[in-house]
């Protein structure tokens, strides 16, 4: 009986002692692909003109440049710019030789760029000073009349600019329109730093697209004639750009006039071109980073378990499909429109095509985006991807049954302590009885 049991002890605990074989469990990443054209659909390109105010110029008088150039973006007139819903699904707000603003709700025109809007400004020759509210968001304010030593006619007013005094390597100055060699500049007012800081939040961008020939200068005591005191030549900011970091930008032509059916019929100015080219790059059609097939490796990540490192693959081109130099690219997690993680990693696979890499361990969870910004000298920045990502905890489940420690520790020492109960109790009872005999010999 003794042998039996010890044997059955030692069948159980050579069964106990062999591996236990687990089914490993797979994570599977379900990538997302975001697919993008080269550029967006010209057709769906909405320039605003807005009327709500007085203006020095007709829309008779621009004739050419809202039936003629702005052909074939869709053009939309305003007359009041009190609510968003005006700004609708806007890609350029253009405030044309305005003398007053007192329609213009200033915090909604800050929250279309920073939507991503862009702006076309054109001065009037009086009551300039009105721009002063968009340009202070810059540090920037309207200065004085640009006059010309050299001008056109006798006439100072009048300042003729040639390509030498030009950003020749500019996209517009590069488009399929032809060449800009010469524009013609009437009533121009000047631009110059405030000196205080910018009032607007946001990182941006700016130069000079064209500035002042040798003779051209800012007649700040408008005596008509160049002073020790007045900027002149490439001091003068002639057709000012702004590129923001929300994607948008601002052109800052000095005269309204140049615009108007007048001048743009003169055959011996580029105007015509000109503003074509420049409607083209504000409207996304040249001059443009084109971001696009964004991949992502996971859509869902368990911040328990990972993984951690999200992968993201692009494609970045210009709007031929044109590789593109001096690229700053920057890959971002968002959440709530602030920036909650950077790419650690870019890597450059080809001429055209990147990978990032973005580390989302210690992160809370909940929904983030993932955007990808690119940006150029003369092009901008721009934005692209909005893929979602799901940041998880599961739920705490409670522990399932330890079956190796309940075998350890509760079966296995019962079935020893039975055993060994077993083994003993025939002596214990011997034992016993002894016991008894020699406490009934013992006198009392």
């Amino acid at each position: 009986m003794k042998k039996l049991v010890l044997f059955n002890v030692l069948i159980l605990l050579m069964i106990l002692m062999q591996p236990i074989q687990v089914k490993p469990s797979y994570y599977t990443a379900d990538s997302k692909i975001m697919v993008k054209s080269l550029t967006p659909s010209i057709n769906t390109v909405k320039f605003i003109y807005y009327t709500g105010d007085s203006s020095v110029v007709s829309d008779a008088n621009l004739s050419t440049f809202l039936n003629d150039i702005l052909d074939p973006f869709s053009v939309e007139e305003i007359s009041s710019l009190n609510t968003y819903s005006d700004l609708e699904n806007a890609s350029v707000l253009m405030l044309l030789g305005l003398t007053s603003m007192d329609s213009i709700d200033m915090p909604l025109l800050v929250r279309f760029l920073r939507d991503g809007g862009s702006l076309l400004l054109a001065f009037p020759e009086e009551d300039y000073s009105v721009y002063n509210r968009i340009l202070d968001l810059f540090a920037l304010k309207t200065s004085y009349p640009i006059l010309d030593n050299s001008s056109y006619e006798n006439v100072k007013e009048i300042v003729i600019i040639n390509s030498t005094y030009m950003t020749s390597n500019h996209p517009i100055f590069n488009s399929v329109f032809g060449s800009v060699e010469k524009i013609i500049v009437p009533h121009g007012i000047g631009i110059e730093p405030t000196g205080d800081k910018a009032n607007i939040n946001a990182t941006f961008t700016q130069y000079s697209l064209v500035w002042g020939t040798n003779t051209t200068f800012i007649d700040k005591n408008d005596n008509k004639n160049l002073d020790e005191d007045e900027e002149k030549g490439v001091n003068v900011s002639v057709i000012h750009i702004l590129e923001l970091w929300y994607g948008g930008k601002i052109v800052i032509l000095p005269s309204v006039y140049m615009m108007t059916d007048e001048y743009l019929s003169m055959t011996k100015f580029n105007n015509y071109v000109f503003l074509k080219a420049l409607t083209y790059w504000l409207g996304d059609q040249i001059g443009y980073i084109s971001i696009r097939d964004i991949t992502v490796s996971t859509t869902n990540i368990n911040l328990h378990t990972g993984p951690f490192e999200l992968n993201v693959s692009f494609r970045i081109t210009d709007e031929n499909n044109n590789s593109l130099s001096d690229l700053k690219v920057d890959v971002y997690l968002t959440r709530l429109s602030q920036i909650i993680k950077n790419a650690t990693q870019i890597t450059k696979i080809n001429d055209i095509d990147f990978r990032a890499v973005l580390d989302v361990y210690g992160l809370k969870a909940g929904v983030a985006i993932v955007y990808v910004m690119a940006y150029k000298p003369h092009y901008g920045y721009h934005w692209a991807g909005g893929i979602e990502i799901i940041l998880f905890k599961p739920p705490v489940i409670p522990a399932e049954p330890d079956i190796p420690m309940i075998l350890f520790g509760i079966v296995i020492p019962a079935v020893i302590g039975f055993s060994l109960v077993i083994y003993l109790l025939p002596e214990y009872r011997s034992n016993r009885q002894k016991i008894r005999e020699i406490e009934e010999k013992v006198p009392k």
